[in-house]
């Protein structure tokens, strides 16, 4: 009951927020005491243009802003660092494309704009800069867009829709030879190739929905609501592959449909967890990483999702537990070694996804061009891909499947309220002692009306050797 007060309220909440996955982006601060801002960060093609337009832009305690302080660079030198003291310093000698701020207004800066065109192709990064010798605060409220030649997509992105297009097609036809499969006769399907096929229907879903989100982006700069599915159907996903790892970790519905109270603490508390992290990484990957706290906030979130991945393999290491503490059973030495075998196979497999997924393509970027950034995209969905692939062999719904022999065996001999019975056979020794009991009645019956005969006859011996004496 609580899990699903939690899930509702988290999924109230995720509707409730607004996305701005787009190249033409709102930029707002209030207040904020930092002197230097790494606003945005886009690789520009030849020909490509920047342009930003600020609304209002005033600065408190300002008195002596009459120096050529202030101002937005536009730079790919890489000669600006938020942690560099002398980067005040090297504000005038920068060559890139720069515009100082002078002599702010009574009211502040109002209503203007800054445009520059890209002449060098490059990673580009804006910065908004405050070196005022005196401590000030900024607000600003501004309009960035940032757009290449052809298209409003990063460098690096362009090829994107139609990679997000050719996954769906493989997801696709994975999904539609999923079902054909489990339509076949004489398939044992349990709850869990239900959620299997769920899953695989919203990663096909979302993998598409990102296709189509992109491709909006790079035609006009803004998403206009194809953002929305896309952000619904990778929630449901997101917390379907949780779920279908978890639940074929812990055996559920190929032999029993409840889970023991060690495998529902880990679901009350890794699902939640996983749904709100998922949510704040969405919210957080779509602002602007000029926002205040953003680095800080994004290292936590990247932390806090790898702890509840790492959680969701310890039903798996305690099956390989257990497995590994009764290997040498007599009678069973062979179905022990052979369950460890398939529990240390599935183990090392999520384990390779998970780091993978979660740690590699966070570092592959560094060793790339920015043009090719997308080489990262295609490694992330070919990794999860051919996990899916695994899986669902691994665990297909057919009756010689080793996983499901194994444990309809005895997997779960020592939990004492667990009891395995195969109907079907129990139906046939049902009908076959009803036979017996019949056959047994009819044998009865026969002989006492044998035994009936004998007494008529014993009495007509009688009655006529009466006649013959008298």
């Amino acid at each position: 009951m609580k899990f699903v007060k939690v899930f509702s309220f988290v999924f109230l909440v995720f509707f409730s927020l607004q996305f701005v996955d787009c190249r033409i982006n709102d930029f707002e601060i209030e207040n904020d005491e930092r002197q230097i801002i790494n606003i945005e960060n886009f690789g520009f093609l030849n020909g490509g243009e920047f342009k930003i337009e600020i609304e209002s832009l005033t600065l408190t305690n300002n008195q002596n802003a009459n120096e050529a302080n202030i101002g937005f660079i536009l730079e790919s030198t890489g000669e600006i660092s938020e942690e560099d003291e002398d980067t005040c310093q090297k504000f005038h000698q920068i060559e890139t494309p720069t515009f100082h701020v002078i002599n702010q207004p009574e009211n502040g800066w109002k209503n203007f704009k800054i445009k520059i065109p890209v002449q060098k192709e490059g990673f580009y990064q804006l910065w908004y800069l405050n070196c005022l010798e005196v401590e000030t605060t900024t607000n600003l409220v501004s309009t960035i867009t940032m757009k290449n030649k052809s298209s409003y997509l990063d460098a690096g992105e362009i090829p994107l829709p139609k990679i997000y297009v050719t996954f769906f097609f493989f997801y696709f036809v994975l999904l539609v030879l999923w079902i054909s499969f489990q339509r076949k006769k004489n398939k044992k399907v349990f709850k869990i190739h239900h959620l299997m096929t769920a899953l695989l229907v919203s990663k096909s879903l979302s993998i598409l929905c990102r296709s189509i989100e992109l491709h909006m982006v790079s035609s006009t700069g803004l998403p206009k609501g194809a953002n929305i599915p896309y952000y619904i159907f990778h929630f449901f996903k997101g917390v379907l592959l949780f779920v279908v790892i978890l639940l074929v970790g812990t055996g559920w519905s190929f032999i029993k449909n409840t889970l023991n109270e060690r495998d529902k603490k880990i679901f009350i508390f890794i699902i939640p967890a996983q749904i709100i992290s998922n949510i704040a990484i969405i919210v957080l990957d779509e602002t602007l990483s000029g926002t205040k706290g953003y680095l800080q906030w994004w290292d936590i979130l990247k932390f806090f999702d790898l702890v509840c991945v790492c959680c969701i393999i310890f039903p798996i290491i305690y099956t390989i537990s257990h497995l590994q503490s009764t290997a040498s059973v007599d009678g069973k030495m062979a179905k022990n070694v052979e369950r460890l075998k398939i529990f240390k196979e599935f183990y090392i497999v999520t384990f390779v996804y998970i780091y993978t997924t979660r740690l590699f393509v966070m570092i592959i970027p560094r060793f790339l061009s920015f043009k090719v950034l997308y080489i990262d995209s295609i490694f992330d969905e070919l990794v999860t891909f051919f996990f899916y692939l695994y899986v669902g062999y691994r665990f297909r719904p057919i009756q010689d499947n080793t996983y499901m022999s194994i444990y309809n065996d005895s997997f779960d001999e020592t939990d004492e309220d667990t009891v395995i019975i195969d109907l079907e056979q129990f139906d046939d020794e049902n009908e076959t002692l009803k036979r017996v009991k019949k056959d047994d009645e009819t044998d009865d019956l026969f002989e006492d009306d044998d035994f009936e005969d004998d007494d008529d006859d014993d009495d007509d011996d009688k009655s006529s050797s009466n006649e013959e004496e008298n």
